[in-house]
C-alpha cells in the first residue's frame, strides 16, 4: 500500500493452490481501492490481507485431504484488535457476520454495512471489518477442522522452553540438529495469557474454547525447522503420521504449496506503480516530498 496525505491506495491478493493428481486448481482473489476511512491503514490493510487469504482457504477446504496455511493460527485467533466502539448494534454485527461467511468471493462485506452507520468512524469500520474476520475464521475452522495445519517458518513463542531471551523455534534449532519433531502440547485460547483480557465482539465462547495442538518439526537434515499448528487435540502417532503426508509434498524441507501461493502473491513495487499510474496519482503529495529534495 502507498500513503498520501489525505488517503491511503492499497492492493492484497490471496491464493489457494489445490494440487491434485492430474493438476493444480488455483483459486485467486484480489482487491485493489483506496482505504476508507483513512484511519490505522497498516493495521486495516493487513486485516483485509489475511479476511482474502480466509475467503480463498474457506473456498478450498472441502476440496482437500489436507488445508496448508501459511503463518500461525493461534496469531490469527489471539490477533486483538482493541480500539473497536461497543456502541455497535448488536444484531448489526450477529447480521453481517452470517452474510460474511457465506461470502467467500467479490468486496468486503463489511464495506456495504460501514454504509448503514449514521456517522462513519474509524473505529466503527474496523469493528465491522473484524467481524468479517471473525466470522470467515469461524466457518473455516467449522468445515475444516483438523485438516487445517499452519505452518510458520518464525514464531516469538516460548511455551516450550521459558526462555523469554531466545524463542522456541530458536532453541529447536539451534539443538536439535537431525529431522523430527517436539512433543505436542495442547492449547486453549482461554487460557491465554492475550486472550483472556478481551472479549470478542462476536463468538467470545467459541473462541475462547478453541483447543490447538502446537509442535516443532525439521522434515529433512540440514532444512528449517518449522512451527505447526491444528485445531483439536493430536498424540504423537496423528503427529507422525501428519508429518509423513507433508513431507511428500516438501522441497528442501518446506511445503512446496505454501512456497508456490507466496511466490505467486507477492506484490512487487512496480505493480504498486501500475495502479498509482492507472488511478492519476502522481500530483497527490505524500509528505514526505521535502525530505526527498534534500
Amino acid at each position: 500500500y502507498k500513503e498520501y496525505k489525505g488517503f491511503a491506495v492499497y492492493v492484497v491478493a490471496a491464493e489457494a493452490a489445490i494440487f491434485t493428481s492430474e493438476a493444480v486448481d488455483l483459486i485467486r482473489l484480489c482487491d485493489v481501492d483506496i482505504l476508507e476511512p483513512y484511519f490505522r491503514p497498516r493495521d486495516r490493510i493487513r486485516l483485509y490481507m489475511s479476511i482474502y487469504e480466509l475467503k480463498a482457504a474457506a473456498r478450498a477446504v472441502k476440496r482437500c485431504d489436507r488445508l496448508l496455511l501459511d503463518g500461525s493460527l493461534l496469531s490469527n485467533v489471539i490477533r486483538p484488535v482493541v480500539w473497536y466502539p461497543r456502541n455497535i448494534p448488536q444484531e448489526l454485527v450477529v447480521q453481517l457476520a452470517a452474510e460474511a461467511a457465506s461470502c467467500l468471493e467479490g468486496e468486503l462485506v463489511s464495506r456495504r454495512y460501514r454504509r448503514l452507520l449514521d456517522d462513519d468512524p474509524g473505529d466503527a469500520a474496523t469493528l465491522l471489518e473484524y467481524v468479517e474476520y471473525l466470522a470467515l475464521l469461524r466457518r473455516l475452522l467449522d468445515d475444516g477442522g483438523e485438516t487445517i495445519v499452519a505452518v510458520a517458518k518464525s514464531s516469538k513463542s516460548t511455551t516450550y522452553f521459558k526462555d523469554y531471551i531466545k524463542p522456541d523455534i530458536a532453541i529447536f534449532e539451534k539443538y536439535a540438529q537431525g529431522p523430527g519433531f517436539s512433543k505436542p502440547r495442547i492449547e486453549t485460547i482461554s487460557e491465554n495469557s492475550k486472550a483472556r483480557k478481551w472479549k470478542y465482539p462476536i463468538y467470545d465462547g467459541y473462541f475462547k474454547a478453541l483447543r490447538i495442538t502446537t509442535f516443532y518439526a525439521r522434515l529433512v537434515d540440514g532444512g528449517p525447522v518449522l512451527k505447526f499448528e491444528v485445531p483439536g487435540v493430536l498424540g504423537e502417532n496423528d503427529v507422525r503420521r501428519l508429518l509423513d503426508e507433508i513431507c511428500y509434498f516438501c522441497v528442501s524441507g518446506y511445503p512446496y504449496p505454501l512456497r508456490k501461493v507466496h511466490v505467486d502473491v507477492d506484490i512487487k513495487n512496480v505493480y504498486m506503480e501500475n495502479v498509482i499510474r492507472v488511478l492519476s496519482l502522481y500530483g497527490e503529495k505524500t509528505g514526505r516530498e521535502s525530505l526527498e529534495n534534500i
